[in-house]
């Protein structure tokens, strides 16, 4: 994996993150008051770097992946949750000194509290609903799932029947690489997510940027503490990827945030 060296400012207030030391404001507030209230605070930010359209356009996803993490995460999650999209949209191409300046001042929106958030509003608990156990076709049909025209219903029960079968058989292939590799049996969902989300990329992708896709995603299941070589093994033995060097992805190139 390769290395993340952050700025220091950034580096010195993401271990007082970790060390709970700093506190965010907008920890349970809702998504969209959040990115309302700090995007005009890193808008002059992004606007300095003068980049194209298309790199623009990431680095404001970039910045939405920050302001999440900082809502839902605390302590040292919310630490490796920024240090991982730093990681990701570095992987992509974006330039890492403007993605470290970028997270720096989303953190200092909320920790300078130079911003105005609502107060956290607790959901009511929603009533449980019970009732005999259907089958996804019977959900399309009687409109509690969400449903395609009347003309395209039957494609979608039998594309649904497709992906949950595509997903057991992965299932499947990623138990038998883990019982060989003799990994605990209580990480199978590590690395069956890891595997779920190459598969996608392999759906939409294909050859140098489907090779780039994986290696970010080896980058960030490696950085959550999972086996690199099991990893690596997954995609061979599976998709039939060997790793190799990948190279650094245009900033200008379109990238899919998964």
């Amino acid at each position: 994996m390769k290395d993340l060296e952050l700025d220091p400012g950034l580096a010195e207030l993401l271990e007082r993150v970790r060390r709970e030391e700093v506190r965010l404001r907008c920890h349970g507030v809702g998504y969209e008051e959040t990115w309302r209230a700090v995007e005009p605070e890193l808008r002059p930010v992004l606007d300095r770097f003068g980049v194209g359209v298309t790199a623009h356009a990431n680095y404001r996803s970039f910045c939405r992946e920050v302001v999440k993490a900082c809502r839902r995460r605390q302590g040292a999650d919310l630490k490796l949750g920024i240090e991982l999209s730093i990681r990701k949209w570095r992987d992509f191409g974006l330039d890492l000194g403007n993605l470290c300046r970028l997270a720096q001042a989303c953190l200092d929106c909320f920790r300078l509290f130079r911003v105005e958030l609502p107060a956290p509003v607790a959901a009511p608990a929603k009533p449980r609903r019970r009732g005999p156990k259907r089958t996804y076709a019977e959900a399309v049909r009687d409109g509690s799932a969400d449903r395609a025209a009347p003309g395209l219903r039957e494609q979608q029960v039998r594309a649904h029947a497709e992906a949950t079968a595509r997903s057991r058989e992965l299932a499947a292939r990623v138990r038998d690489i883990l019982a060989a590799a003799g990994v605990p049996a209580r990480d199978f969902i590590t690395y069956n997510s890891f595997c779920l989300r190459v598969d996608r990329h392999a759906r939409r992708y294909a050859d140098r940027v489907l090779g780039n896709a994986a290696a970010g995603c080896v980058d960030r299941w490696d950085a959550r503490g999972a086996r690199r070589d099991v990893l690596e093994r997954i995609l061979r033995e599976v998709f039939g990827i060997v790793m190799q060097v990948p190279g650094p992805q245009a900033a200008g190139e379109p990238v899919d945030t998964g």
